[in-house]
């Protein structure tokens, strides 16, 4: 013993030796593991969102209406799923949805995959127990605790995640009388998840969760229909639980496009200084514009990113006539089928007329 150390010519009777060690963790905390396993960057809100798409005011307002009345009832359906193919607005509805519901404390969590940007299903349900903690503490403190005695949740297979990260610290929370706060969940583009079996697996899960009353939360779904999703959002199981709703390609909302568009480039004249005594663009030039679209927000908000760009000499004048005059040559080529073909010319001819 150190105390005794060197010591010499000396007894001691009956003692009697206590020893005390103290024993400090070092590293991360549970909330600490789970955060560095989530993608705060999916999240609705998140820096890396912030020029994503949303709904102009005045625009698509019978789905978002639909969408935050299933969300704020008592619905006797738990799932939401709109669909549709690409380009026609199912993200600037996720994300205005997103938005209100947060503004009326219902949103539980978001998250947005994409091909570009989060498309890790490994950090989808670390990502939703992540923000549900952040909106209850005792919630908070079990997962905290839970994960300091097993770091290695993060890493396992999804379903084992949800059931330890989600199910049984909610089960608890909810027999102490102590509910988890935020009731909808809200999914966009599992698409752009990059594992197919994935998208189907995590449908599974929370059809699952949700048939059997293990979680009390609502979760809404946006994708586009790929067989994978449409074969999982088939099942019988499924269809019992959940409205579905198609975003199909129309032109009978090409005033809300033209009211898209007029606004946007105004704010792009605003943003640069610039004034005109005529109207900008002219009615035939908008109207143009309106016809190249098809029914497609994605041209839409395609040409505004180019229209709005700072990084070059040329002026929004003449970058929008690069944009007609892609238009007109896409229209005078008459192999055109489909919005899409019109949306992948345009892409093609302004990549070639792009500004340096």
């Amino acid at each position: 013993m150190q105390a005794f150390q060197n010591a010499q010519n000396f007894v001691v009777s009956n003692p009697v030796f206590s020893h005390q060690s103290n024993h400090y963790q070092s590293g991360l905390n549970g909330i600490d593991i789970l955060r560095e396993s989530s993608a705060p960057e999916a999240t609705f809100d998140s820096d890396s969102r912030r020029y994503a798409p949303s709904c102009f005011p005045g625009t698509r307002l019978q789905y978002i209406e639909d969408v935050l009345n299933w969300a704020t009832a008592q619905s006797a359906f738990p799932m939401y799923r709109m669909t549709g193919p690409a380009g026609v607005g199912k993200t600037a509805i996720a994300q205005t949805c997103a938005e209100e519901l947060r503004s009326q404390c219902h949103l539980g969590a978001s998250f947005f995959f994409t091909v570009h940007g989060c498309s890790d299903f490994s950090r989808f349900f670390t990502s939703i127990s992540h923000q549900l903690s952040s909106k209850t503490p005792d919630y908070h403190e079990l997962l905290d605790e839970k994960l300091r005695l097993d770091p290695t949740i993060v890493k396992k297979q999804l379903r084992s995640q949800f059931r330890e990260l989600i199910v049984e610290p909610i089960r608890e929370l909810e027999l102490a009388g102590k509910p988890v706060g935020g009731r909808v969940i809200l999914v966009d583009g599992l698409d752009e998840c990059r594992d197919k079996e994935a998208q189907r697996e995590i449908i599974e899960i929370v059809t699952t969760s949700v048939a059997t009353h293990t979680t009390p939360f609502y979760w809404a779904f946006f994708s586009r229909p790929e067989p994978q999703i449409e074969a999982a959002f088939a099942d019988y199981r499924v269809a019992s639980l959940c409205i579905s709703t198609f975003l199909p390609v129309s032109r009978g909302i090409d005033g809300e496009i033209k009211l898209y568009l007029r606004c946007g480039l105004q704010s792009i004249l605003s943003r640069r200084g610039i004034t005109t005594s005529d109207p900008w663009p002219s009615e035939s030039d908008m109207h143009a514009l309106v016809s190249a679209a098809q029914g497609l927000y994605i041209y839409a908000a395609t040409v505004l990113r180019f229209v709005g760009r700072t990084d070059t000499q040329y002026d929004p004048q003449e970058l929008l006539d690069i944009v007609l005059k892609a238009s007109a040559q896409s229209s005078d080529d008459g192999s055109m089928k489909s919005p899409f073909e019109e949306l992948d010319a345009f892409y093609t001819l302004i990549l070639q007329r792009v500004p340096d």
